[in-house]
């Protein structure tokens, strides 16, 4: 393949964002979160370095929408109020270079931090753990608090919200029939897992 022709630093627009290239750096979980789901100094020099080295669009993970959610202390949170003001920063920081932010949303599920593992199923987990399977009014819970955490991304000034269904996460473990093994309205055909 010939790399001479491409143009990364055309602009790219979307239905309600104009990113100003095509350099877009995925989420990932930095691991520099403080222990009460806020962004640290750290992140926030992260941040500013990206946006200065002209990158396009960020996409600021992981920032998980309840405490049951969480994959390890130090994880960001976008679970209450106080954490929007917190994530606001790295919008204003960013901003200044041109460059656009999307807020990764995530629950853990089976994966996350926690003496009460759930997911769409029980389902043993290779540690030898059982994770118990999810009632109905911890779905509808969880729903909800992705809905108040895509809230709170765009109240932090966040250019869009991001969904990590993947990685063995909680979406990620609703959308595989090997984990989702439910026979209610959650399981058995795609449609219900979706």
């Amino acid at each position: 393949m010939n790399f001479e022709n491409l143009k990364v630093s055309k602009a790219l627009e979307l239905k309600n964002m104009t990113i100003k290239n095509r350099i877009v750096r995925s989420a990932t979980h930095s691991m520099l979160g403080n222990l009460d789901g806020t962004i640290s100094a750290d992140e926030l020099k992260m941040y500013d370095e990206l946006a200065s080295n002209e990158i396009g669009l960020i996409i600021a993970g992981q920032f998980f929408v309840s405490k049951d959610g969480i994959v390890a202390p130090g994880s960001n949170e976008l679970i209450n109020d106080d954490h929007v003001k917190h994530a606001k920063k790295i919008k204003e920081i960013v901003e200044s270079n041109g460059t656009k932010v999307i807020a990764q949303i995530n629950h853990a599920g089976m994966e996350a931090y926690s003496q009460d593992p759930f997911g769409p199923s029980e389902f043993e987990m290779q540690d030898g753990k059982v994770a118990r399977a999810m009632t109905i009014d911890e779905i509808t819970r969880v729903k909800s608090d992705f809905v108040e955490a895509a809230v709170r991304a765009q109240e932090s000034g966040m250019d869009g919200v991001q969904l990590h269904a993947a990685h063995g996460y909680l979406l990620c473990e609703f959308l595989k029939p090997s984990i989702n093994k439910r026979t209610d309205d959650y399981g058995g055909c795609s449609e219900n897992r979706f």
